[in-house]
């Protein structure tokens, strides 16, 4: 996994996106998106504008993917360092300390844990979108099942027009006319 895969997969997952999401809104294939975030694929040039402007991303961000994109890791520890002791973020301790800190946090960086948490994060957000669908679906069906167990018993009792029948079902007259056929032919 690169740089720019962790910064690409944050991006997805913060959207609760999968991959196939993010590689259709960049009108990339899967495959390719994939082999990106692997680093088995370097990304065109203008690849970084696309994600920027797919994503509405702020200059701020879109200079993080570059970096990403263009940097190691010991290189974007090294300049993150040095950018926390420009814009005095713990600069007295990262003056004093900066070799143990840049060398702590590239040997702490465990990527076998990283890409596991990614994968868990990925996991969960398909299963929720899954679960989601399911129950959307789930709805429609039993809304649709009820109503047409509505438009049956109305026209069990022979006392209401279709058209009734269908303003008070939510089905179409056309609907009605099918159950109302089909119901005929069971009678039979």
């Amino acid at each position: 996994m690169t740089k720019l895969g962790i910064a690409l997969r944050k991006i997805r997952l913060d959207r609760q996106e999968l991959l196939k999401d993010m590689a259709d809104r960049l009108k990339v294939s899967s495959a390719f998106l994939s082999a990106v975030e692997t680093g088995k694929k370097r990304p065109p040039a203008n690849f970084i504008d696309r994600i920027c402007s797919a994503y509405e991303l702020s200059e701020d961000e879109k200079k993080e993917l570059q970096l990403a994109a263009d940097m190691s890791l010991d290189q974007a520890v090294e300049r993150a360092v040095d950018e926390c002791v420009r814009e005095g973020i713990l600069a007295e301790f990262l003056t004093r300390n900066r070799n143990e800190v840049i060398s702590m946090s590239i040997f702490e960086y465990d990527k076998e844990l990283e890409e596991k948490k990614l994968r868990k994060a990925e996991y969960e957000a398909g299963h929720e979108a899954g679960f989601s669908e399911g129950e959307k679906y789930g709805i429609e069906r039993g809304t649709f099942l009820n109503s047409i167990e509505t438009a049956r018993r109305m026209l069990q009792l022979q006392e209401f027009s279709l058209e009734k029948i269908a303003a008070i079902s939510g089905l179409s007259l056309d609907e009605i006319k099918k159950l109302q056929t089909n119901e005929a032919r069971s009678d039979s």
